[in-house]
């Protein structure tokens, strides 16, 4: 063959190649496309619709609507449209640029997508707010990544400036604000991390600064139908400043919670601190708070929710509110039965707060008590309810606190506290609580409850 033709060959496979690639993609681009909006409908009630997709050779232009009022439906189940006010007028509309295949230029920070593409999108949404919400359009930019693997990424972006929110509140951000979600296959999130610089909100009476504010949430990829999740917030500083009022001023908040599950049971792990929280002229702080609720029945917690839901849908279709509210209430015995036969705790392991008083700290455990019968009919008397509850705490008062605040109101409330403290240290009293089938021991001695018999 000659030198000639094998490279005319070549010409031709490479046309090929870079014409019937982009098309390839840009098909799969387009199912990737219709199947993540269906899953999206699947999860908030058919709000998306496609008004436009023109695919073209390299990239697509796509036009997307939401219906506000199909997504409230869904977001707010049971609550009438005219409870909802202004918020169904809205207009949520997306334009798209996607771009296919090797002609994806994605921009998906700080997370950059890992493994090959098949598309990567610009995307503006125009929200059009009713006047008394609004006077101008709000429009977001994001872009998305959709990877080969069928799962998702997608960036937010807001740039830096003043907007008008609910006409006489102005929101002001001095750096950009980002934020990023990661979606498995069924677009369910599996990471959303967002990150707010510095913003302030000002009122006609109140002026809120908010410094330094970043969040993550994950879920990760498990078999099991509840992988663990894990949610977390830190704040540098917060004020907010009534007018004419003391304000309240916030510096290093951080949050943290993790849920974890165990056969049908979740265990919640809380953390929170705090370095310090002014208020009126007192600093409190640091502030520590670290808790895990144990053996969360799963399935008496969807069934609470259940109920929940069917009571409000019931009221709002017109249906009477106490009867709505009594079919609730005779299903929360057997509820209750589930919650306590798998014997959750609340387990405070350190709680410590330090006041201009002095170091409040709390530890131990309340649970559902393990010498109780437990069934339904303990809810129809309170008495038998507090029976089936066991609580073993140790609280430490500093001794300011007890002498200025709490031993002068001591004949104004019907608990005698002289008999529930004991004097631990210099600065400190102690009470060491324990509750047990109806009966509370303070210290080692019997305290009786007022109006128990």
């Amino acid at each position: 063959m000659k030198l000639r033709t094998k490279i005319r060959m070549t010409v031709v496979v490479v046309a090929l190649v870079v014409v019937a690639v982009p098309y390839a993609v840009g098909r799969m681009a387009e199912r990737r496309y219709h199947q993540l909006l269906s899953a999206f409908n699947a999860q908030y009630g058919n709000a998306a619709t496609t008004e436009r997709y023109e695919r073209g050779m390299f990239s697509s232009q796509v036009e997307t609507r939401i219906d506000v009022e199909r997504l409230l439906a869904r977001l707010a189940p049971g609550v009438p449209a005219s409870e909802l006010g202004p918020l169904t007028s809205c207009v949520i509309r997306t334009h798209s640029t996607v771009r296919h295949g090797l002609f994806a230029y994605p921009r998906i920070a700080p997370l950059q997508p890992s493994g090959p593409i098949v598309a990567a999108s610009k995307n503006v949404t125009t929200i059009t707010l009713p006047p008394e919400l609004s006077r101008e359009p709000v429009r977001l930019t994001s872009y998305t990544v959709m990877k080969l693997d069928r799962t998702v990424e997608t960036q937010l972006v807001i740039p830096p400036g003043d907007r008008m929110v609910a006409n006489d509140v102005m929101l002001t951000s001095s750096a950009e604000i980002n934020g990023v979600v990661r979606c498995d296959e069924q677009l369910k999130p599996v990471l959303a991390a967002f990150a707010i610089p510095h913003v302030t909100l000002v009122s006609e009476d109140t002026r809120m600064e908010l410094r330094g504010l970043r969040g993550e949430f994950t879920t990760q990829h498990d078999a099991s139908a509840a992988p663990p999740k894990a949610t977390s917030l830190d704040i540098t500083s917060l004020a907010v400043t009534p007018q004419d009022e003391p304000g309240v001023f916030l510096t290093n908040l951080s949050f943290a919670a993790r849920v974890e599950h165990s056969n049908a049971l979740h265990n919640v792990m809380y953390t929170m601190a705090l370095d310090a929280m002014q208020v009126a002229g007192d600093t409190y702080g640091p502030i520590t708070m670290r808790t895990a609720v144990r053996n969360i029945d799963a399935g008496a917690l969807d069934r609470l929710q259940t109920l929940a839901k069917n009571a409000q849908q019931n009221v709002a279709s017109g249906a009477n509110p106490m009867a709505a509210m009594g079919l609730m209430m005779a299903s929360m015995p057997d509820v209750l039965t589930q919650f306590l036969q798998a014997r959750p705790c609340i387990d405070f392991q350190d709680w410590s707060v330090a006041t201009p008083h002095g170091t409040f700290t709390l530890r131990g455990m309340v649970a559902a008590s393990t010498a109780a019968p437990v069934n339904a009919f303990a809810f129809l008397n309170a008495g038998s309810l507090l029976s089936l509850i066991s609580a073993d705490l140790t609280g430490a008062l500093p001794q300011a606190f007890v002498d200025n605040v709490l031993l002068p109101q001591a004949g104004q409330v019907p608990l005698d506290f002289t008999n529930m403290l004991a004097k631990a240290s210099a600065t400190h009293y102690t009470a060491h609580l324990i509750f047990t089938n109806g009966l509370l021991t303070v210290n080692g001695t019997p305290v009786r409850l007022p109006g128990w018999d």
